[in-house]
């Protein structure tokens, strides 16, 4: 097998994440990014599965993000998997810290516009 770290850290720096691989080249970078998880470094292993398309990965990663209180690295996860549930979740503990600007983002990228008009009401 070979190591694809190198090739992923090269199109992680240009977050290249909408790249068109094959399926043997996604299941080779899935296999890094595993062993991402498995080094606990979680940020790279969100973007390389951004760059796979793996929603259901970006959102297990994310929620260990969470587990392991980084919320911003959990931002990436939900993002790219375009989680609303979750960026929704993340918005409230954003609230919580509290970090308005992250909330808001989390919020707009979750069309929760209950929330978007409350924050810019109260905080603008």
């Amino acid at each position: 097998m070979e190591d694809f770290n190198l090739i992923l850290k090269e199109l992680i720096k240009r977050e290249e994440f909408n790249s068109n691989i094959t399926d043997s080249l996604k299941q080779e970078f899935e296999k890094t990014a595993e062993s991402y998880v498995q080094k606990g470094n979680l940020l790279d292993a969100t973007k390389v599965f951004a760059i796979t398309k793996n929603k259901e990965k970006l959102i297990q990663v994310a929620e260990l993000c969470l587990k392991e209180n980084k919320p911003y690295d959990a931002y990436s996860g939900f993002y790219y998997a375009d989680d609303a549930e979750g960026l929704n979740k993340l918005g409230y503990i954003f609230l919580n810290l509290p970090d308005l600007n992250a909330a808001l983002k989390c919020f707009k990228k979750s069309n929760n516009s209950e929330m978007i008009l409350f924050i810019e009401s109260n905080f603008s």
